[in-house]
């Protein structure tokens, strides 16, 4: 017998944050390979185009960062807020993310590939093209985003919610989403294969938006 998923908390475990007396600032404007930062706080800085494997930030919070057009190869998030910041064509290939927030971001073409990803919040971003393919989410929320096109291919994301968010033209391919809530959310277009939307929780009015999508994987002829 299938095991039946379990059911998603209320709310995603919140990163622990460095307290402003005992936060560090970050001595230069690279992150560097290998390189661990922790107690970071940094804010108003303008830092793209980073390039560096393996680095480790822990219990750190970031506001009003430009970090466009970076790749960060096996980067591992423990405890970090990221807020009001750049995060545009970045690259996190097996990244490691836990009790992570994005709050009011812009994430277009942001690349989260074959990732863990663990208690994730991510709010009110703007993240149309997102990747994130073949990521392995446990316990995360969407809430409020634009996530118009983006790919979820192969993706594990049973029991992830997304609220109110616009996931018009998004890829579902391969994904799994027995329990995945996404009601309130706009499906418009969204692309999958017949049995990728097995055990998805959605609401009456996205099965009506959701019609014609069936009929296109069907190959129905509607007259």
């Amino acid at each position: 017998m299938t095991p039946k998923p379990k059911t998603l908390k209320s709310e995603v475990e919140p990163p622990s944050l460095p307290s402003p007396e005992d936060a560090q600032l970050l001595e230069s404007d690279r992150f560097e390979s290998a390189g661990r930062y922790s107690c970071l706080l940094l804010k108003d800085a303008d830092l793209p185009r980073q390039i560096a494997d393996n680095v480790i930030i822990e219990n750190a919070h970031f506001e009003r960062i430009g970090l466009s057009g970076s790749k960060f190869k096996r980067l591992r998030l423990t405890d970090v807020r990221i807020e009001a910041s750049d995060l545009s064509n970045n690259e996190w290939a097996f990244a490691s993310l836990n009790r992570t927030e994005l709050i009011n971001c812009r994430v277009t073409g942001l690349r989260i590939l074959e990732a863990k990803v663990k208690d994730l919040r991510m709010q009110q971003c703007k993240g149309d093209l997102t990747q994130f393919r073949g990521a392995v989410f446990k316990d995360a929320r969407f809430e409020n985003c634009i996530l118009t096109e983006a790919d979820f291919g192969e993706a594990d994301l049973r029991n992830v919610v997304f609220s109110e968010c616009d996931l018009t033209g998004a890829e579902l391919y391969g994904a799994q989403l027995e329990g995945a809530d996404l009601r309130g959310s706009k499906l418009d277009d969204i692309k999958f294969r017949l049995g990728d939307l097995k055990g998805v929780v959605i609401d009456a009015q996205q099965l009506v938006t959701l019609a014609w999508s069936f009929a296109n994987v069907m190959e129905l002829i509607v007259k």
